[in-house]
C-alpha cells in the first residue's frame, strides 16, 4: 500500500535552544545531530567497506586530510543494519564525533546522522607535531587526576582523545572514566594536558543457563496497582515492615531458574541477581524449588525483580509470542535488588552491564515500573551503543524508559497507568511522573531536567498505544531505538519511527504517528492539503490515489495554466522523482516502481 500527499512547500530544518539556564549546560549537550537521506543503495556483501569509503568521500567534515572513522558498532536488527563510526584526527578519536548509517536489508540507505567535527581552522588546530607527541606520552596526568580525585576505584579507563571545548576549540585531552563501588559513583571526565576539567557527566542512568522451573511470590505489577487504592494508611511502607494488606497482593507465579549442586539460584542467561555494591545484602537461594517470601523479606525484592526482568526480556525477543528482536541485549545483565541506600536506581553501561536498585523509601525493586525504566536503559544501550549523549537525547532515552515501563505494567494492570513508579512515587518519598501529561514540544522541555522533559515523549506514546495497541506500538518504538545516535532529537526520533513503521508495516500507521506527534509540537504536518485532496490556497487538484496505492498513476490537475515544479519525496524526505511544467494543467506520476511506504 503506498500513501500519497501533494505538499507545496518550503521545508526548513531550525535548531531550537529550550528551557532556562542556558550557561550552565555544556556545549557537547546542547549539539544537534545533522541528519541526511542520501540516496544509494550499497552492495550487501562489503556493506561496511562501502559505507566507510561513501562516508569519507561524501561528509564534508571528513575530506580534509588527518580525517578518518574508525566503525565502533555493527548492530543488525530484524529490519536493518546499524552502523555507528568515530571521527579519528591524525589516529586520535574525537570525542562525541558518531556518525551513523542506517541500511535496509537491500542495501538501501534509510538515513545518516553526522556528529563529526571540522577541522577547517589552522589557526585553532593543534599540530601533527604536537599530537605525535601526546600519543606518545605517558598516562601520568590522567592517573594523577584519578589519585587526586577518587579513593575507592574498582575500575578506571584512560583513553587519549581530542575534544572540543566549549569555545569549540580542539584539544588534546584524556577521556577518563572511574567507576567505584562504595559510592556507586561511575563518572566521565574529560582533562587537557595539564589536569585542568574540560567536561563531566554522570555515566549512571536512573531512575549461567536458567534450566528448572521454580515458584515465588512477586507483585503484578504493585500493590497498590492490584488492590486499586492510592498510597496511603494501610497502603503505605513503613519502613520495607510486614504488612498483611500489602502481602495479599501478592501473587504466586512460575519461572526458570537455575539448578547447580543442589542449590536453586536467580540466575538465567539474561539475569544474574547478584551484590554489586552497599548495604552488600547477598542474593537468596533455595535448596527447594520454592523462592516464597513476604514483602519485609530481602528474597521478596530479589525474586520480583528476577520475575519481572526475565518475563520483560521475553517479550523483547522471542519471536513466537513477543516482539521478535532475537538479537537484542544477548547477554547476562547484573542486577542487584539491593544496591543502593538511597531511594534511587542505576543503570551502569558497563561490561557486563549493571543495574542497583534503591532501598530508601519503597524499595525500588518491589515496584515493576522501576524494574522496566531501568532495564530500558540497557536495551537502549543495545540497540545503540554509546549513543546515549547530548541534552535532549538523555531527555529521549529517559522519556522511552518510562514508556516501556508503563506499556509493561498497563498490560497487566491498567489501574491508574499514567502514574509512572505506581507504588516507589507519588507518594511522601518521591513525586513520581507522568505519562499523560500534556506538555508540548519545545515549550515543555527543561534543559536541567531530562526526565521532566522525557514525560512529552513518554505520553506521545502512549497516545500512539492507546490507538495502535502495546505490540504495534512497543515494536516500532524499539525498531526506531536502533537508529539512534548522540544528539538526536525529539523531532529525529519521531521521524525514526515513521521509517520503521515503513520498514515493519509498509506505513499503515503513519497517519496516526503524525497526528499524536503533531499535536505534541515534535512534527509538523506537511502544509496545503485538506480532507479533499485539493491543495488549499491553489487551483490544484489530486485524483486517483487509491490506484495509485496498487501501482497505477497518480494524476495532478490545475484549474489553470501554471508554472510549476513538482517533486516526490519518501517519509525521509529523499527526492525520488521530480518534473518542472511550463503551462501546467496536468500530469501524471505513476507508483510501479515505488517502494511500499508513505510519500509526500
Amino acid at each position: 500500500m503506498r500513501f500519497f500527499t501533494y505538499i507545496l512547500i518550503l521545508f526548513l530544518q531550525i535548531s531550537v535552544v529550550f528551557g532556562s539556564n542556558e550557561n550552565s549546560v555544556h556545549s557537547l549537550d546542547k549539539r544537534v545531530v545533522q541528519s541526511s537521506h542520501p540516496k544509494i543503495t550499497f552492495n550487501k556483501v562489503n556493506l561496511e567497506t562501502e559505507a566507510k569509503n561513501y562516508l569519507v568521500s561524501s561528509l564534508e567534515n571528513l575530506k580534509s586530510i588527518h580525517n578518518d572513522i574508525e566503525l565502533i558498532s555493527n548492530i543488525r536488527s530484524p529490519y536493518a543494519t546499524h552502523l555507528t563510526y568515530l571521527q579519528t584526527y591524525n589516529g586520535i578519536p574525537v570525542y562525541r564525533s558518531q556518525i551513523k548509517i542506517n541500511i535496509r536489508k537491500n542495501g538501501e540507505v534509510l538515513s545518516l546522522f553526522d556528529n563529526s567535527y571540522s577541522f577547517t581552522d589552522r589557526n585553532q588546530i593543534p599540530t601533527i607535531s604536537s599530537l605525535n607527541s601526546f600519543k606518545s606520552s605517558t598516562n601520568n596526568v590522567a592517573e594523577s587526576f584519578i589519585s587526586e580525585n577518587y579513593s575507592n576505584i574498582t575500575e578506571q579507563e584512560i583513553e587519549k582523545i581530542i575534544v572540543f571545548d566549549d569555545q569549540n576549540i580542539p584539544k588534546p585531552a584524556f577521556k577518563i572514566k572511574v567507576y567505584d563501588e562504595i559510592s556507586g559513583n561511575y563518572d566521565e571526565s574529560i582533562i587537557d594536558i595539564d589536569g585542568e576539567i574540560i567536561y563531566q557527566r554522570d555515566l549512571r542512568m536512573r531512575s549461567a543457563s536458567a534450566d528448572s522451573l521454580v515458584s515465588g511470590m512477586v507483585f503484578l505489577p504493585d500493590p497498590l496497582t492490584t488492590a486499586g487504592v492510592e498510597y496511603g494508611s494501610p497502603y503505605e511502607d513503613y519502613s520495607d515492615g510486614y504488612v498483611s494488606v500489602l502481602n495479599d497482593e501478592m501473587v504466586s507465579v512460575t519461572f526458570t531458574a537455575s539448578f547447580s549442586g543442589g542449590t536453586y539460584s536467580l540466575v538465567s542467561d539474561n539475569i544474574k541477581i547478584t551484590d554489586i555494591r552497599a548495604p552488600y545484602i547477598s542474593p537468596v537461594t533455595e535448596n527447594s524449588p520454592s523462592f516464597n517470601y513476604t514483602r519485609d523479606e530481602n528474597g521478596f525484592e530479589d525474586v520480583n525483580a528476577f520475575y519481572h526482568l526475565n518475563t520483560f526480556h521475553h517479550y523483547i525477543t522471542d519471536s513466537v509470542d513477543g516482539l521478535g528482536f532475537t538479537n537484542l541485549l544477548n547477554e547476562q545483565v547484573h542486577v542487584d535488588p539491593h544496591g543502593d541506600n538511597g531511594d534511587v536506581s542505576y543503570y551502569y553501561p558497563q561490561t557486563p552491564k549493571k543495574i542497583t536498585f534503591g532501598i530508601g523509601g519503597v524499595d525500588d525493586a518491589e515496584d515493576a515500573d522501576v524494574l522496566i525504566h531501568e532495564f530500558g536503559h540497557a536495551i537502549s544501550d543495545a540497540a545503540a551503543p554509546g549513543g546515549n549523549s547530548g541534552n535532549e537525547r538523555s531527555a529521549l532515552d529517559e522519556g522511552l524508559c518510562d514508556y516501556l515501563a508503563v506499556s509493561y505494567s498497563r498490560s497487566i494492570n491498567a489501574y491508574k497507568w499514567e502514574n509512572m513508579f505506581s507504588w516507589d512515587g507519588h507518594n511522601p518519598y518521591f513525586d513520581g511522573r507522568t505519562a499523560a501529561t500534556t506538555k508540548t514540544y519545545p515549550s515543555g522541555m527543561k534543559t536541567n531536567d531530562i526526565h521532566a522533559s522525557g514525560e512529552i515523549w513518554s505520553s506521545t506514546l502512549m497516545e500512539i498505544w492507546e490507538v495502535l495497541g502495546r505490540k504495534t506500538t512497543d515494536k516500532l518504538l524499539i525498531q526506531a531505538m536502533y537508529s539512534y545516535v548522540a544528539n538526536v532529537s525529539f523531532p529525529k526520533a519521531a521521524k525514526l519511527m515513521l521509517q520503521a513503521d515503513t520498514l515493519i508495516n509498509g506505513g499503515v500507521n503513519i497517519d496516526v504517528l503524525y497526528q499524536k506527534f503533531v499535536a505534541r509540537g515534535i512534527l509538523s504536518w506537511p502544509n496545503g492539503i485538506n480532507s479533499e485532496f485539493k491543495i488549499q490556497n491553489s487551483k490544484f487538484i489530486i485524483t486517483n490515489s487509491e490506484q495509485f496505492a496498487l501501482g497505477g498513476e497518480l494524476i495532478i490537475r490545475s484549474e489553470i495554466p501554471q508554472n510549476i515544479q513538482i517533486g516526490l519525496y519518501d517519509v525521509q524526505g529523499r527526492l525520488i522523482e521530480t518534473q518542472t511544467h511550463t503551462n501546467f494543467t496536468n500530469c501524471l506520476i505513476s507508483g510501479a516502481s515505488l517502494q511500499k511506504g508513505v510519500y509526500f
